[in-house]
């Protein structure tokens, strides 16, 4: 007896330290905080809501749409769009019928925010040159979910191939018909989490530094560091695996280094080059044919590479840079310098934000703190590009239990008045996942749905899911863009 009452008021005291430790935490600290699956916590049993919450006859529609247009991606080839000495008739992508639109956000008083990057496709830039789109996101686009449908529906309408930036070592090892695979011995720092990140580390745009810390024998260089990446494409499975070049973001301080592109153990390019402060861009063309080859770093001192991108030199690229665990507010802790470096090789055209799902469950009074946080950042992502137009995603609608059930979270409408406050304080788009999704418990319809459309934690997409918002917001982008087009004329 006199156990089982020690025993609860041990439990008492740690509850009342957990709870004051908890009360002491500033808001902004649970940005950060990881989501953990819902399925994964002690006694968790899933009962989904029993009403009424089914997907609209619209949605339905939309789904069937999905497949079809899917299977059509994978079987097109890419257009080979040339340029002209006069300009082509810009093109105006017919946005199939029955897809729900929620339009873009912002001041209609003004000229759309997105106005330089519409003149970029309207001109046909895409004909003689890049049209480049960064996708960051937190983990509802890990996987190049959402990125991958957006991209080849847009390389589809304005040409282009490849999946774009990737780190030479990713997350996830296969992206869009393309696998990576690094060799042992690479070194990994990410910006997230916030909890781990490295103080004083030089974060460039994909979230990470990698290097490659293998010895081996010294060569007639005295190259003693070693590492590799192998990329193998499968040239059946669309434009993502159709890529023409690749191109890799370097940083090396001291000594001189190597890049040597292999077809299985032949070597086939090579670019060499000594020490400098600044981040490189290494470029190789690659074969025709060529679906398999390895990329071998060699070193006098560790090097620092920022990523890599398979890509083709026109038509437009879309690079799916998700920072798990990020509520948007970690890109002041990435390197300006080296940002700035990147961003005058890859001269982006408009920069997706796409962030939210890591606010809602550290609920908190007010989300004025939140608004704060994303001006700052905005700000300084403005800095960094300047002149490059940006649509801030809201959050999708997410699930928790409600007694035996799920509903929607009841804090979100602050999260998105928060999120909308900021796209209209800084002059950037705003579009409203969740209302596209259907709103109010929407949520528990995506996941009820056959086959689901998100997960049974309530918060993250299927792939299925995630085609369908990729869907949505490339309807909503090519509707603003219709309407640009027939104002300009």
């Amino acid at each position: 007896m006199v156990r089982k009452i020690f025993v609860g008021l041990a439990l008492l005291l740690v509850a009342l330290y957990a709870t004051a430790w908890l009360r002491s935490l500033r808001p902004e600290w649970l940005l950060s905080m990881y989501l953990p699956s819902l399925e994964r916590l002690p006694g968790f049993a899933r009962r989904d809501t029993p009403s009424n919450v089914k997907l609209s006859e619209e949605q339905v529609a939309v789904l069937s749409h999905l497949d079809s247009v899917e299977s059509k991606l994978a079987e097109e080839e890419v257009p080979t769009v040339k340029a002209a000495d006069t300009l082509a008739p810009p093109v105006v992508p017919k946005i199939p019928d029955g897809i729900p639109c929620v339009g873009l956000e912002y001041d209609t008083t003004q000229a759309t925010p997105l106005k330089n990057f519409y003149e970029q496709l309207y001109t046909g830039k895409a004909a003689r040159k890049q049209v480049r789109i960064l996708h960051f996101g937190d983990s509802q686009i890990e996987g190049d979910r959402i990125t991958s449908y957006l991209r080849s529906r847009l390389q589809k309408e304005f040409g282009g191939g490849g999946i774009g930036l990737v780190s030479v070592a990713p997350s996830m090892h296969s992206f869009g018909g393309v696998s990576l695979s690094s060799s042992k011995g690479w070194e990994v720092r990410s910006l997230m989490p916030a909890t781990a990140r490295k103080r004083g580390e030089r974060y460039g745009i994909v979230g990470n530094v990698c290097r490659f810390l293998e010895k081996r024998a010294v060569d007639s260089l005295g190259n003693v560091f070693e590492g590799s990446l192998s990329i193998k494409k499968d040239l059946r499975a669309g434009r993502g695996a159709r890529f023409t070049h690749c191109r890799i973001f370097a940083r090396n301080d001291s000594g001189a280094f190597r890049v040597t592109m292999f077809r299985g153990e032949v070597p086939i390019a090579e670019v060499r080059g000594g020490s400098s402060s600044m981040v490189r861009d290494i470029a190789f063309s690659l074969e025709d044919g060529l679906e398999q080859f390895r990329l071998q770093f060699t070193s006098q001192n560790p090097v620092s590479v920022y990523g890599i991108s398979l890509e083709t030199p026109t038509g437009v690229q879309v690079d799916n840079i998700p920072l798990r665990g990020s509520s948007g507010t970690d890109f002041t802790a990435m390197d300006s310098t080296t940002l700035i470096e990147m961003a005058s090789y890859l001269e982006p055209s408009l920069l997706l934000l796409q962030f939210g799902v890591n606010v809602v469950p550290g609920k908190v009074e007010g989300y004025g703190f939140y608004a704060a946080g994303l001006i700052k950042q905005i700000n300084y992502l403005k800095r960094i590009f300047p002149g490059v137009p940006m649509i801030l995603v809201g959050v999708s609608d997410m699930g928790e239990k409600d007694g035996e059930f799920f509903r929607s979270y009841g804090n979100i409408p602050d999260v998105q008045r928060a999120q909308k406050r900021a796209a209209r304080q800084t002059g950037i788009a705003y579009w409203d996942c969740r209302r596209a999704m259907g709103g109010e418990n929407s949520i528990v319809a995506w996941v009820q749905a056959d086959p689901p459309l998100a997960t049974a934690d309530y918060v993250h997409f299927t792939p299925r899911g995630a085609r369908y918002v990729g869907e949505m917001l490339y309807a909503s982008l090519m509707s603003d863009y219709t309407a640009f087009v027939q104002g300009r004329k």
